[in-house]
């Protein structure tokens, strides 16, 4: 079972869907265990447009509260167990990736005639999204950067998601840099990608 969207942004793409078989056809079938129709076993919910949704919804909270430093929202976008590899290491668990994010003096100090504030915006362009099951997910999407300095980094994100009770929550999101500036403002980041190479 397939979802995904073409080139662009998700947020402005609609979900191509394979056909789902009807409510009525998988009650007259016994319910909603494996067949080769669904392709899915168990009582499960089928996955619907809103699982694209709410899979979107969990991309863009990351971001959103990335770019604002609220990291304990953003580890709240993870199961309490989630794994999150980045360039700087991985960390397991919710507490472990706030503290992992919690860089001293990441950026630079700002310049108050340049820009009163350092900020970073982290968009994301092609997505591709698929349903592995009814309570599981993968998905690939590319972002790009923007601080102060225009284009800072680019680079992809390779995500498993659970459906939990209160939504789509990540189980591993692996976090990989294409390309960097020599300006950038996460420095910290710099000499950890440089050092890799």
């Amino acid at each position: 079972m397939i979802w995904a969207v073409g080139d662009g942004a998700p947020c402005q793409r609609e979900a191509v869907r394979a056909k789902l078989p009807d409510a009525g056809a998988l009650q007259a079938r016994g319910g909603a265990g494996m067949n080769e129709d669904n392709g899915f076993d168990g009582p499960a919910a089928q996955p619907s447009g809103d699982d694209f949704e709410r899979i979107r919804q969990t991309l863009s909270t990351y971001t959103v509260n990335g770019d604002r430093r609220r990291f304990k929202a953003l580890a709240a976008t993870f199961t309490l167990d989630g794994v999150f590899e980045t360039p700087r290491g991985t960390f397991r668990g919710q507490e472990a990736i706030i503290e992992g994010l919690s860089v001293p003096g990441e950026a630079p100090p700002p310049d108050p005639v340049l820009h009163p504030r350092i900020f970073t915006r982290h968009n994301l362009t092609t997505c591709h999204i698929e349903l592995t099951g009814p309570d599981t997910a993968q998905a690939r999407t590319y972002f790009i950067v923007y601080s102060a300095i225009g284009a800072d980094h680019a680079g992809v994100y390779d995500d498993e998601l659970v459906r939990q009770e209160d939504g789509w929550r990540f189980a591993k999101r692996r976090v990989r840099i294409d390309w960097i500036h020599d300006d950038t403002v996460l420095t910290s980041l710099l000499v950890v990608i440089r050092g890799a190479r």
